[in-house]
């Protein structure tokens, strides 16, 4: 297991003499357990405010598409046929928003209570060589990311979980050291291969862990093939599986 990194505060003076304190990357303590279920708590729940407004934004264009029509039909024939349109759309979007908001709710509330989140200590610090990193900021956690060998992978083989930035400290760097301290642990522990599943909508993510050596993989943990999905914060969300292979890396 990686030691912890030392909690010396590094600073550096900005051009208007002002001191600014920069974010400690250290490993996981019992003390975080909290802070770190509400930033996965806090982060998903955006997640899922951002893939409801993709999913009925799609939606609206074909209820309009049918509104149209509908005008159409009842100018020539009933009106009351408008009216039962206008009245399946709206059921319509209010049982996707509720089956996304459910959906999310359940999520959150099985990795908090039975999940990998219940403990994280024992998660995710007391299997060899699985982690969870930290990054504190002025003495609170601000952003997280964990490596974790499951009983059904192969030896060597792990996977990258649970990487949340605070909204209010992105932009700073964090999610890059985060995954610097992540990989430098696979490279000192000679682990293979590192896995992670994350969404096409996650734009900015997906380019961070590409920029950092991973690639599109083929096949997801259970060997299942997938499709590579187009990329981009506006089409209707699909899994990604994305690799890292520790030996393509280049030497420290």
């Amino acid at each position: 297991m990686a030691p912890s990194i030392s909690r010396e505060k590094l600073v550096s003076l900005t051009e208007n003499k002002t001191v600014r304190i920069l974010p400690i990357i250290r490993s996981f303590e019992r003390k975080d357990q909290l802070a770190c279920q509400n930033i996965f708590k806090d982060g998903y729940q955006e997640f899922i405010k951002s893939i409801t407004v993709i999913y009925l934004s799609f939606l609206v264009r074909y209820i309009v598409m049918a509104a149209m029509f509908a005008i159409l039909a009842a100018v020539i024939w009933s009106a009351w046929i408008f009216v039962v349109v206008v009245v399946m759309a709206c059921m319509v979007l209010a049982f996707i928003y509720i089956h996304l908001q459910l959906t999310g709710w359940f999520y959150i509330n099985h990795t908090l209570n039975s999940g990998d989140l219940k403990d994280i200590e024992e998660s995710y610090m007391s299997i060899q060589q699985s982690h969870l990193w930290v990054a504190e900021l002025n003495g609170r956690v601000v952003g997280m990311v964990g490596l974790i060998h499951e009983e059904n992978f192969e030896q060597g083989v792990y996977e990258l979980k649970r990487m949340y930035v605070v909204p209010s400290c992105r932009g700073m760097g964090i999610a890059k050291n985060l995954i610097n301290e992540l990989i430098s642990h696979t490279k000192t522990n000679r682990i293979k291969l590192v896995f992670l599943k994350t969404t096409s909508t996650l734009v900015p993510a997906i380019q961070l862990y590409m920029k950092n050596g991973f690639t599109f993989s083929s096949a997801d943990l259970n060997g299942k093939l997938t499709d590579v999905p187009v990329i981009s914060k506006r089409n209707l969300p699909q899994d990604i599986h994305l690799k890292l292979e520790i030996s393509s890396l280049a030497a420290p």
